[in-house]
């Protein structure tokens, strides 16, 4: 707590105005009340006479919390027990608050003549003001207190969002034919391309991404933690003021299912995650992340003109017809046995080919090398529409040369995942 003194005499009119607070009702008529006037006793004669009280010192209190609450307190004296503080009003231009404390004095009764010491405390309106010095003017005595920051409360609804979204990079030619790039390329250090790291109309959101938030400077976690919807997007809300750190992780697991390998080729601070800073009740919006995937080797084959082919075992989660809540972030897995003469490895990707998206990745690559005759165990992150509803989606393989394949005899029948989605209550 900090105060404020500052002592001065003021003389209104013909007499110094005198108060006791916590004087009792009880006593102010033992004072005032009697069968005739005493020696010390003002003989009655009117009515109350409306007058300004005489303030000889303020001290302004200002409170260390936040926001900050500041209050001057007045004293002076009455002349008599008889006088009252009538009213008291407040009004504040630009930095200069002005207090006036009015009283009424009664003349119908007699008092004696002996001053009472008062002090009246008054709250001021400093809630939202900005850092900086104040004067306090109660009844012509003047003081000063410094606010030393902006007195606005912290009321927790900054937001911070953004999107993650596939860099998109394709580059043509082979066999001594000269690459061709698409507009999304740059020219990479060390030769060949690389996406540009600039978010271009159509290129998609990543879906299914874990971000969490933290603390401070990053690497930070612990705050909260989400998932990208199916077009990337992602929001932390109801945030204070403060510094925040946002972060993707790619080698956490279900990350890793989705980005590796690939790379960031945008990111607010460099290794995939941002620092900011936030001020009350502001919108963090555009903290966007871009991410494209490596260029693969084609694999080599089991023997000279490999087929590929493939084969349904089970699905290990999410069985046909599973009910899930509208918005529920689910992970489906089948088991497929590669039943072809390719090995399935790097440059073999998940690819999505019909259906509802439900947030999942266009194509994902595959983990690890499944030869012939083994099994895969193969995952995707998906999100749940919103209404309620049947959906499916459906799936594909694609090798590394981008011909799609998929099962039964021959190798053109799509995997899928199928939902209802239905909503708690209903």
């Amino acid at each position: 707590m900090v105060r404020f003194r500052n002592r001065q005499t003021l003389q209104i009119g013909a007499r110094t105005i005198v108060l006791l607070l916590g004087l009792g009702l009880a006593s102010l008529l033992a004072g005032c009340v009697g069968g005739g006037a005493a020696a010390g006793t003002a003989t009655a004669t009117a009515g109350p006479v409306a007058s300004l009280a005489t303030v000889e010192s303020i001290e302004i209190i200002v409170q260390e919390t936040f926001p900050v609450q500041v209050s001057v307190v007045a004293r002076g004296m009455w002349p008599n027990s008889c006088t009252t503080i009538d009213r008291v009003e407040q009004r504040r231009t630009q930095a200069i608050f002005r207090v006036t404390l009015a009283t009424l004095e009664r003349h119908d009764v007699a008092c004696p003549e002996t001053p009472v010491p008062f002090e009246e405390s008054v709250a001021l309106d400093v809630l939202g003001l900005p850092a900086g010095i104040y004067i306090v003017e109660v009844n012509n005595v003047e003081d000063t207190f410094t606010l030393q920051k902006d007195n606005v409360p912290d009321v927790g609804n900054a937001v911070i969002s953004g999107r993650i979204w596939h860099d998109l990079c394709a580059v043509s030619g082979e066999g001594g034919v000269e690459a061709s790039p698409s507009p999304g390329c740059r020219p990479a250090d060390g030769g060949g391309y690389q996406a540009n790291g600039v978010l271009q109309p159509g290129e998609p959101g990543l879906g299914g991404i874990i971000v969490t938030l933290g603390p401070g400077m990053c690497p930070a976690s612990g705050l909260a933690v989400t998932v990208t919807d199916g077009d990337g997007f992602y929001l932390f809300g109801g945030l204070k003021a403060g510094a925040y750190c946002v972060m993707i992780d790619p080698a956490q697991e279900q990350n890793a299912s989705l980005l590796v390998p690939g790379q960031w080729t945008y990111s607010p601070d460099p290794g995939g995650w941002a620092n900011l800073t936030l001020i009350p009740g502001e919108n963090k919006a555009d903290v966007n992340f871009g991410w494209d995937y490596q260029f693969l080797p084609v694999p080599e084959s089991g023997e000279p003109g490999c087929t590929d082919a493939g084969t349904f075992v089970a699905d290990l989660s999410v069985p046909d017809d599973t009910v899930v809540a509208p918005g529920q972030v689910f992970t489906k897995t089948w088991q497929l046995r590669n039943d072809g003469g390719c090995t399935w490895g790097p440059g073999y990707s998940l690819v999505f080919i019909g259906g509802e998206p439900m947030g999942g990745l266009e194509t994902q690559p595959l983990a690890g090398v499944t030869a012939p005759g083994e099994i895969l165990e193969l995952s995707v992150t998906l999100v749940a529409p919103l209404e309620p509803g049947s959906y499916r989606s459906e799936w594909k393989l694609g090798n590394a040369r981008g011909i799609l394949f998929g099962l039964g005899p021959e190798g053109n029948e799509p995997f899928w995942v199928q939902i209802v989605v239905s909503n708690p209550t209903s």
